[in-house]
């Protein structure tokens, strides 16, 4: 059976969409700490979960880049760490936003210690569970970019990232990827 490919088809590779992924997470990645540094803004244990899980996605692309001609069940394997990394930051990222836009103001824990901070006082899941928490620390909004949140934005690169993962297991699923 012959099919049909678009122009836009053909030319997809998995290294190429890896490439831009992990530039992508690259730019996320330094403009967090440009932000942080240049502007003093500080990073709350949500924004750190975020980085680790863009580093993660970043490490995972530098696979997918050096890997040339990955036999069918390693491209599955290799897109679908992407889609549960991806999967994990939008959670991470839509808690976020709940924070910052939902959550009721009179919420009275705070997120004021570090990641490093808590999983030193607390076994990694309690510790991962307070950083879950947020607090209305975790809700401030210190800075925006075309009228959304660093939170919104991040929320809004991990939904992309999870589509595009989707696309390419179904394009390999399809033998064109």
């Amino acid at each position: 059976m012959i099919t049909h490919q678009s122009g836009i088809l053909r030319c997809i590779t998995l290294r190429k969409m890896s490439a831009l992924a992990l530039l992508v997470c690259l730019s996320v990645l330094a403009a967090a700490y440009y932000l942080q540094y240049q502007y003093m803004l500080a990073a709350c244990t949500l924004c750190i979960l975020q980085r680790i899980i863009f580093g993660a996605i970043g490490v995972t692309c530098v696979l997918g880049i050096v890997s040339k001609n990955l036999p069918v069940i390693l491209r599955y394997i290799y897109c679908s760490l992407i889609l549960c990394f991806s999967l994990i930051g939008t959670a991470l990222a839509t808690r976020q936003v709940w924070l910052q836009y939902f959550a009721p103001p009179n919420n009275t824990t705070s997120c004021a210690a570090s990641l490093e901070r808590l999983i030193d006082l607390y076994p990694i899941f309690e510790a991962l569970k307070i950083a879950l928490s947020g607090s209305a620390d975790c809700a401030v909004i210190d800075f925006t970019f075309f009228g959304l949140s660093i939170a919104v934005w991040c929320l809004i690169i991990f939904a992309v990232f999870v589509i595009s993962s989707v696309f390419a297991i179904v394009q390999i699923k399809k033998g064109r990827l």
